[in-house]
C-alpha cells in the first residue's frame, strides 16, 4: 500500500453527528431503554467501527514499514 492510499484511509471516520448519534445509542442500551431497531442500528455502527479500526491498524501498518529500495 503506497504511504498516499494509508493516509487516506486514516482520514476515514465518523462525522460529528455519527458519534454524537452512537453515544445516544450507547447510553440508551447502558440504561435498558434502547428499542430494537435502535439496536440494530447501534449493532450496524459497532461493525462499521470495528471495520474501521482494522482498515486503520493496516494503514499504520503501511506507513510503519520501511519503504523498499529501487532496482
Amino acid at each position: 500500500m503506497s504511504p498516499e492510499a494509508a493516509q487516506a484511509l486514516l482520514r476515514f471516520q465518523f462525522n460529528t453527528v455519527a458519534v454524537a448519534r452512537m453515544n445516544e445509542l450507547a447510553e440508551k442500551s447502558r440504561q435498558g431503554t434502547i428499542a430494537p431497531a435502535e439496536r440494530a442500528l447501534l449493532e450496524r455502527y459497532l461493525r462499521v467501527g470495528n471495520f474501521l479500526n482494522l482498515v486503520h491498524a493496516k494503514a499504520r501498518c503501511a506507513l510503519a514499514e520501511p519503504s523498499s529500495p529501487a532496482s
